[in-house]
């Protein structure tokens, strides 16, 4: 039932999707600094969301990192702590 469903999903996003291409199917002029060239704009918006969707995730890898680190860390401190636990209860 949910591979349906997910399936159902798929097919109803890739319809919008289509549908959204079909409307905004106008060309528009593109200036870069080295030239220019006419694309259709639902082309430019679906590049524009990959770009900044790319960008995010790029500018989200610093606080990935930073966390791993930390998490490291203090899976470490976990096991000297267990260590100094178990050693503790064998004295006992």
């Amino acid at each position: 039932m949910a591979r349906i469903l997910s399936l159902f999903f798929v097919l109803v996003i890739l319809s919008f999707g289509l549908f959204f291409g079909l409307l905004n199917a106008n060309e528009v002029q593109v200036n870069y600094y080295v030239g220019e060239t006419a694309l259709p704009l639902s082309v430019i918006i679906v590049a524009s969301l990959i770009v900044g969707a790319v960008l995010g995730a790029v500018a989200s890898l610093g606080m990935v990192f930073k966390q791993k680190r930390q998490l490291g860390r203090l899976r470490r401190k976990l096991g000297r702590i267990d260590e100094g636990a178990a050693a503790i209860q064998k004295s006992i």
